[in-house]
């Protein structure tokens, strides 16, 4: 019998998987760094044995956070999606977000010339239709030349 009540336990939990969620997200952000590129907004200044050692201490902090739950009887309900769909949605997401990148909305920010409308258009149909094609890879398998 845990020592703790069930509104204690789902909160603990709750915890424990933000924690799990910001280390990955740290690990990605590692992973990211690693291969610069112009769009990069942080400069990989750690050493490869510094990177590690992080890691190794993430690993050490997952394995403190199951044994916890463990020793606390809390059980480990964690609700998995599939990677498939959760790059499908997030790509749907960024396609909308593309697709808010109209002249008429971005005129809020100020007035647009003709000249930078056609700019506007010729970047977001662009993007739209790599972003499409994105989707059809990922909606059927086909298509996939990203160099397009």
């Amino acid at each position: 019998m845990s020592p703790l009540s069930t509104i204690h336990q789902h909160h603990i939990l709750s915890v424990f998987l933000s924690i799990h969620r910001q280390m990955a997200e740290l690990d990605a952000l590692m992973d990211q760094s690693a291969r610069i590129t112009p769009l990069s907004q942080t400069t990989n200044d750690l050493s490869p044995d510094e990177a590690e050692a992080i890691r190794d201490h993430f690993n050490q902090i997952r394995t403190a956070l199951l044994g916890h739950l463990q020793d606390c009887e809390i059980p480990l309900e964690v609700r998995q999606n599939s990677l498939h769909w959760v790059v499908q949605s997030n790509v749907m997401h960024l396609q909308v977000m593309i697709d808010d990148m109209r002249p008429k909305r971005l005129s809020a920010y100020g007035p647009l010339n003709a000249e930078g409308k056609a700019a506007v258009l010729k970047i977001q149909q662009d993007l739209a239709r790599r972003f499409e094609v994105l989707r059809n890879f990922l909606g059927n398998g086909t298509e996939h030349n990203p160099s397009q």
